[in-house]
């Protein structure tokens, strides 16, 4: 009986470990409370979509999901169709955005003549507002893209060689959302920032 408490111990510890979820846990729906002194949201998610250390938090939350069925994904290891998502509030609703202040320091710096020659404005690429820029210390040349969608939210889209595309875009006037995805899903990204929407506004508390 005691080598079998033992054993038992052993495999919840080893179930923690990877970061996994009993029924019941998937199950469960958490109430996360996002408060920043200003503002307070409620976000209603399963217990499946959130690591353990996710289900107390106050300031931010991670989940991480599949493409394009959005189901839950425990591993931590990003995968070609898995996608981490970063939901956070927004410091003052009544300022830009995070992406609306990206856009505004490029927007500066190629008319700055200590850093325009490393911030070039490629124009209007299909959909996009394209910028590149060059980074000397890593010797990298990165884009960023720039479209609003249908209600007029900013969102803009960071390509960095070797890593995966990360986009960043307010959402209900309070939130700020950051989600990352393999390089290879780029040409769908419209099709993934509305299941990223559809997903939250699940969520979100009215």
């Amino acid at each position: 009986m005691k080598l079998i408490k033992t054993m038992s111990t052993v495999l919840c510890a080893l179930t923690a470990l990877c970061g996994c979820l009993t029924q019941e846990d998937q199950n469960k729906i958490y109430t996360i409370v996002l408060d920043n002194g200003k503002i307070q949201r409620t976000l209603n998610i399963p217990g499946a979509y959130l690591p353990e250390k996710e289900k107390n938090n106050s300031t931010g939350v991670w989940v991480q999901f599949s493409y394009p069925d959005l189901k839950p994904v425990v591993s931590s290891t990003p995968t070609d169709d898995s996608i981490a998502l970063y939901i956070k509030l927004a410091f003052d609703e009544a300022k830009p955005s995070m992406s609306e202040s990206t856009l505004n320091d490029f927007k500066e710096n190629v008319k700055n003549p200590l850093t325009k020659s490393f911030t070039r404005h490629l124009g209007e690429i299909g959909m996009y507002d394209v910028y590149e820029e060059w980074h000397s210390n890593t010797r990298t040349l990165t884009r960023t893209l720039y479209r609003k969608d249908k209600n007029g939210y900013l969102i803009s889209i960071s390509e960095v060689p070797g890593l995966r595309t990360s986009s960043q875009r307010r959402y209900a006037d309070s939130l700020e959302l950051r989600y990352s995805y393999s390089q290879t899903l780029m040409p769908v990204e419209e099709n993934i920032d509305m299941a990223i929407i559809k997903l939250v506004d699940i969520w979100l508390q009215k």
